[in-house]
């Protein structure tokens, strides 16, 4: 029954009725549209409170590195303080590590913005920041027993404590988006406005400046994301199984939502090199016995050869930017659907977590919806996911189904026709080996649809 459903047209993926966010390149996702005149859309929100050590952190140095872990370089100087034992239940998912996934998109699209290392830096810590905190309460509404191997984070701490840490992250990473987008792009200090000017800078801000972008940025995204999970949520709770299409636009709202945010803020404080340096060189190099009519003629050549590249820039600056953003979707939905199809086959997946737990959980993932929607008169799988069985039979017994209902192949060359397409776009781009080798990675560990579960 391979053929029951035909694999989607790339082109047909669409979010909120807007240009195919897969392959129209020009056209800006429905997640980005307020771009207006010369300002790509293209906001980023910055900032995260000051923070009292009220006992050590347990978390190595290298999973700070990893995780994004940021809570105890807070400002000393800022009002508002906290005590670090309320905050427990973060920093112990931090300590348990990650794959970085973030991080390396951040150095691999940094290729095209050219973020200073100090800007770049505090954008990986506040998306790594919203994300950890966003696993808590994924894990709190998914009732998940273990994360990253070890037990969830609201087993050990209790759900009060762990809900309220990861609103605490929340609002931190708002806050330091604020201050961030109130530093000049050329500032490499790492002090950050106190709450007092923040506040003053809110006041007095324009409502075109980076900062207003910024924070207008994290809203949007932080919305997008919780309204993804709600789809995510609702359709669980109700046992609606979603069409194919609801569900790329649930994960784009979901998934992409951070994926946005960060490519987006990383847009606010691109660098761009000046585009008349060789040519000022060339005249300031000048000998000095050059007649000063043949200055003036270089100086009105170089003005509208100026203009001229200023405006080739900026459209190719929009261009470009409307390209990364259709790129950041597709690897948004490309890394949610690998996930959706590790989970039910990977057994080195399955280790970090519970077996087939999207089963347990009644989710209707990618495999799982094309599944029952393959055969609407069938509805075992269904009834499976109401039951929320942790029994490992009837757990394998859905995965031989899914199996015999070819939605392991379709998910896997769903995954692979979009690694396809995300690959030509970098190539378009002029390549990109960090995104190209993490995008090899990605799809070469994912096991072949034809193996059995048991022996990957």
């Amino acid at each position: 029954m391979e053929g029951a459903n035909s694999l989607p047209t790339l082109n047909k993926l669409t979010h909120s009725g807007k240009s195919s966010l897969l392959t129209q390149e020009s056209s800006l996702s429905a997640r980005s549209r307020s771009e207006s005149g010369s300002t790509t859309a293209s906001n980023g929100r910055q900032h995260l409170g000051s923070i009292s050590s009220g006992s050590k952190s347990s978390v190595s140095e290298k999973n700070k590195a990893n995780s994004g872990y940021f809570v105890s370089s807070f400002l000393p100087g800022q009002s508002h303080q906290t005590n670090m034992q309320i905050l427990e239940p973060y920093t112990y998912l931090c300590s348990q590590g990650g794959k970085n996934i973030r991080g390396k998109l951040c150095d691999g699209f940094n290729h095209f913005y050219n973020v200073s290392e100090t800007h770049l830096t505090k954008i990986k810590e506040i998306v790594s920041a919203l994300h950890n905190s966003s696993l808590l309460v994924d894990d709190i509404e998914d009732n998940s027993a273990m994360r990253r191997g070890a037990p969830a984070a609201h087993k050990v701490y209790g759900t009060a404590l762990t809900l309220n840490a990861a609103n605490y992250i929340y609002m931190m990473a708002v806050e330091r988006v604020i201050a961030l987008g109130s530093v000049n792009n050329s500032a490499e200090q790492d002090d950050i406005p106190s709450s007092t000017k923040v506040l003053e800078l809110c006041n007095t801000d324009d409502k075109n400046s980076r900062l207003t972008r910024c924070i207008s940025i994290t809203i949007e995204e932080l919305l997008n994301l919780h309204r993804g999970q709600g789809y995510d949520i609702y359709w669980r709770e109700q046992s609606v199984c979603p069409q194919e299409e609801d569900y790329i636009n649930m994960v784009l709202d979901k998934t992409g939502g951070l994926f946005r945010l960060t490519v987006r803020l990383m847009h606010e404080f691109r660098q761009e090199k000046k585009p008349n340096d060789q040519l000022a060189e060339h005249v300031t190099n000048e000998t000095t016995n050059q007649k000063n009519n043949q200055m003036n003629q270089q100086q009105t050549t170089r003005e509208n050869n100026e203009m001229k590249q200023q405006t080739t820039d900026h459209r190719m600056s929009r261009d470009k930017q409307a390209m990364l953003l259709s790129l950041c979707n597709k690897l948004a939905i490309f890394f949610q659907v690998r996930d959706d199809y590790i989970n039910l086959l990977s057994t080195e997946y399955m280790a970090g977590k519970d077996f087939c737990e999207d089963l347990t959980e009644g989710k209707f993932s990618f495999p799982i919806i094309h599944c029952i929607n393959a055969d609407s008169t069938d509805k075992r799988l269904l009834g499976i996911l109401k039951q929320r069985t942790s029994d490992r039979k009837m757990k394998e017994y859905a995965v031989a189904w899914m199996r015999e209902m070819g939605s392991f192949q379709y998910t896997y060359t769903f995954l692979k026709n979009l690694a396809d397409s995300i690959n030509s776009v970098l190539q378009s781009l002029g390549g990109q080996p960090v995104l190209e080798q993490l995008m090899h990675k990605l799809f070469s560990t994912m096991p072949k649809p034809t193996y059995d579960a048991e022996s990957n």
